[in-house]
């Protein structure tokens, strides 16, 4: 039983009759709002968490904003040029410098620079010894603990469709899995599988908003496309019968969702027909180039696109409160980036390549161009995010967003980790972030005097609505403690 401006109705009886596709687009996504959210409820108690990773480490030089040793800077501090796409959200944003992924450093451990760094990095825990070579000429077994984001969505994900979202772009096809294709893990050695098929995560995403509450298998998709052709034919009139029902400020987001949805169906047409109709509907297989698109260089681009599209509608749409997107792995040298060069430096070689010759001038200036074009993305998710309004403010008051890379530089170090993070100032379930300030932390108990990142993490779990959490990640570390000064609470 809900209620809308006080008149009470069972939400199936309000569904009778309209497409599946309506129920599915538009109300999962108002269940985010007060519309469909009683007091007290889960979707009232916790914020939602969005992490994005980019491989091979950054130019510290050109990431760090200045701040004193130990210090604290306002949103007006100068940003460099990697970060300075993002100098729009400047009140809405921080990054905490010195923070280390201790782990890696100070207890002894198997795999190296880039193995470490992906494990570790939403885990807080060494890696396992690897039993069994697998061909990639790397070393180190899977992750020794549970990732923060799985830990989070265990608690934050109970009633979703989907535990988490996950996404994974730019690993080269010939490599068999390994610790660093992988960032999210279930437990001990249990590594999350992410998505990395545009195709198959449109279906899997979005195919029973199609198809209904049926299983959907490749024969049922595609009768159930070539019969309804896209999700605006079939839903029109449903559409139009269900605004009439709901609060007029409210209307606007169903459309949003359905026009968001529409545009993904368009862009997966790619090689078809040019019609409006999902994944090339009218052939019955797709041309071989087509089925190589989320593995070729020169459509990175828009396979990323396509993946932060439907990273943000899920979201919106309450498939899940907890997503993440990797982007190339620990390394990567598949993707290369022709579309930031010019006659001065045409970016011709792999971002992996680079990152080990940063001294150089022409792979100092590729590593800038390549990583600020990482903020951008960032940016354009973090502006959908921020685009949908919820309750008095957006999306991006109750959700965490976090840029994370698992690495310093391209020299493997595995201190001072950069990150940036946005948005989650409401106190929604947990205490709202003091955004609009850079750090830069030292405690002279860690190595390198600064704090280990697995008090980040900790923090994350707190901001989203995990309060009572006292610790996280390796033993060594658990008395660490949230990071100060980054919330409302302390």
């Amino acid at each position: 039983m809900n209620t809308i401006r006080g008149k009470k109705f069972h939400r199936r009886t309000m569904l009778s009759g309209l497409g599946a596709a309506v129920a599915a687009v538009a109300l999962p996504g108002l269940r985010t709002t007060d519309l469909f959210a009683e007091e007290g409820s889960d979707l009232k108690k916790y914020k939602r968490l969005l992490i994005m990773h980019s491989s091979n480490g950054t130019l510290p030089g050109e990431f760090w904003v200045d701040v004193p040793r130990g210090g604290v800077a306002g949103a007006d501090v100068p940003f460099k040029r990697i970060l300075k796409p993002l100098e729009e959200y400047r009140e809405r944003m921080m990054t905490l410098a010195n923070m280390h992924m201790t782990v890696t450093i100070a207890t002894k451990g198997f795999g190296g620079g880039h193995e470490k760094g992906m494990g570790c990095l939403l885990t807080g825990m060494p890696l396992l010894e690897k039993l069994v070579d697998d061909g990639t000429g790397g070393n180190g077994g899977f992750a020794s603990g549970i990732s923060i984001d799985q830990h989070i969505a265990n608690t934050i994900c109970n009633d979703t469709k989907f535990k988490t979202l996950d996404f994974h772009l730019g690993a080269n096809p010939a490599s068999k899995l390994n610790v660093r294709r992988r960032m999210s893990y279930t437990g001990s050695d249990q590594p999350i599988s992410p998505m990395d098929n545009p195709f198959e995560a449109f279906k899997r995403l979005f195919g029973d908003f199609i198809v209904g509450d049926n299983p959907v298998d490749d024969a049922a998709l595609k009768k159930a496309l070539a019969e309804r052709r896209s999700l605006l034919d079939t839903t029109a009139r449903g559409l139009s019968t269900l605004s009439k029902r709901l609060p007029v400020e409210d209307r606007p987001r169903i459309d949003q969702h359905l026009e968001s949805i529409r545009q993904i169906e368009l862009r997966l047409n790619v090689g078809g027909s040019g019609t409006p109709e999902i994944l090339g509907c009218e052939a019955p297989t797709m041309p071989d180039e087509f089925k190589m698109t989320h593995l070729n260089r020169g459509q990175y681009r828009e396979v990323m696109k396509l993946y932060m599209d439907m990273l943000t509608m899920g979201l919106a749409c309450d498939l899940s409160r907890v997503g993440t997107l990797v982007t190339g792995g620990g390394s990567t040298s598949i993707n290369t980036f022709p579309w930031l060069g010019d006659s001065t430096n045409p970016l011709g070689r792999g971002h992996h390549g680079y990152s080990h010759t940063d001294s150089e001038p022409e792979s100092y200036e590729a590593l800038t161009r390549i990583n600020a074009w990482y903020a951008e993305q960032f940016l354009y998710m973090v502006k959908r995010m921020d685009s949908i309004k919820e309750g008095n403010g957006t999306m991006l008051d109750n959700t965490v967003m976090v840029w994370f890379k698992s690495m310093k530089s391209g020299g493997h170090g595995r201190q001072n980790i950069p990150n940036v993070i946005i948005g989650g100032e409401s106190n929604r379930g947990g205490p709202g972030l003091k955004q609009g300030q850079h750090r830069s932390l030292y405690d002279d108990r860690y190595p390198y005097d600064g704090t280990p990142h697995s008090s980040l993490l900790l923090s994350l779990a707190h901001t989203v609505g995990l309060k009572e959490m006292t610790k996280f990640g390796h033993a060594d570390w658990e008395n660490v403690g949230p990071v100060k000064g980054i919330t409302h609470e302390g």
